[in-house]
């Protein structure tokens, strides 16, 4: 992608606001922090600053700390703090822990995850506070791209797309010079540019699926499908992006009525085995084919998206009436009995599809975590 690219598509979709200013945490004169819940809240923080892990796993489920997450920003946002990697690092891991649940799935909707993008607008306040101008350290330029890496990770589990554009508001101001840019084309932050584009303007509710879209005071930007479209066709240059890029772009495409430009988008995706991808391309192509006469096409696409997910419901269902249609009844009828047995949630492979890069922070963390020292 030439830099010019790169520049237009900060511009697009990226109104550079002042973010920073608003993001600083309350001052402590106004609010009056009890001792016990600051030495909580200090003690396992110096844990982790210390070597620990897993200090904050630990700790977030307790009720102690859910006495105490409350006044986190206040503590850990301390203006007179020196600056170290492990202060933005250490919100990072809790909003990780809030929005995942003892099982391991995301926490969609609670009054705890209300405060999950305070600690993240307050991680990014400090991240970017940073002495060192961008540029001049590479290996603090590694940490800070991949701290707003995974915290974008956090905003699409929840499905925050105002928060996801905040996020990317800072990449937009810090790493757009042309000595930079190539810094953020080895991450996944131009795909998150798209994704982020495709939730402001079309996104949709999936039914049975409770999520929380975005917290009272944040606003939807104006973006077009046109705009979000152009991001997505901007990230497919990647390499590393190029499928997944391609294959978002077809599913926007059938999602806002567009199956023509979605066929075409599908037929430019290479053969690719991810999993959760695999399913949503397969899956959404038999859902455009349904709509021509390619009735086989319709059910060569459902077969491959259960090979994906071989207990979806949905792409049973669709491969049953995929046959019927293309005269072979007593396929569909075995297809339509093997999809009645089929014990999935419906839309689940869907809501992990939609949460996007969430399926990543784990691994980005135990990088942060190799580098907050």
């Amino acid at each position: 992608m030439s830099t010019r690219s790169l520049a237009a598509a900060g511009i697009l979709t990226l109104a550079v606001t002042a973010v920073l200013p608003a993001q600083q945490p309350p001052s402590r004169a106004r609010t009056r922090i009890s001792p016990a819940v600051e030495r909580a809240i200090l003690d396992t923080y110096n844990a982790y600053v210390g070597g620990d892990d897993f200090a904050v796993e630990r700790w977030v489920p307790t009720p102690q700390a859910r006495a105490s997450l409350p006044y986190l920003e206040l503590v850990l946002g301390r203006d007179d703090a020196p600056w170290s990697r492990a202060r933005p690092a250490f919100l990072l891991e809790v909003a990780t822990a809030m929005s995942t649940a003892p099982s391991g799935r995301e926490v969609y909707f609670s009054s705890s995850s209300l405060r999950i993008p305070n600690y993240l607008r307050t991680g990014m306040s400090i991240l970017v506070s940073r002495p060192a101008p961008v540029g001049t350290e590479p290996l603090s330029d590694r940490f800070e791209l991949l701290w707003l890496q995974a915290a974008l990770g956090v905003a699409q589990g929840l499905q925050q797309y105002g928060l996801q554009q905040d996020l990317l508001d800072i990449v937009g101001q810090r790493f757009s010079t042309p000595t930079l840019v190539p810094l953020v084309n080895s991450t996944r932050i131009p795909l998150a540019r798209a994704i982020a584009a495709g939730g402001l303007c079309c996104w949709r509710r999936i039914e049975g699926q409770v999520i929380q879209i975005m917290s009272p005071s944040e606003t939807r930007r104006s973006i077009s499908s046109d705009q979000a479209l152009t991001l997505f066709a901007q990230a497919a240059t990647i390499p590393a992006l190029h499928t997944e890029a391609t294959v978002r772009g077809a599913v926007l495409l059938h999602e806002i009525g567009k199956n023509a430009d979605a066929l075409a988008w599908f037929d430019r995706v290479p053969a690719h085995d991810e999993r959760t991808l695999g399913y949503m391309h397969y899956r959404t192509l038999g859902r455009v084919l349904d709509g021509t006469e390619r009735a086989a096409d319709a059910a060569v696409a459902y077969r491959n998206a259960l090979r994906f997910e071989p207990h979806s419901q949905l792409a049973g269902i669709g491969l049953a009436a995929a046959l019927l249609r293309a005269g072979r009844p007593e396929d569909a009828a075995a297809a339509a009995e093997a999809a009645r047995k089929m014990t999935a949630e419906p839309n689940a492979f869907e809501a992990t599809y939609r949460r996007a890069d969430r399926r990543f922070v784990p691994e980005w963390l135990a990088e942060i975590r190799s580098l907050r020292r």
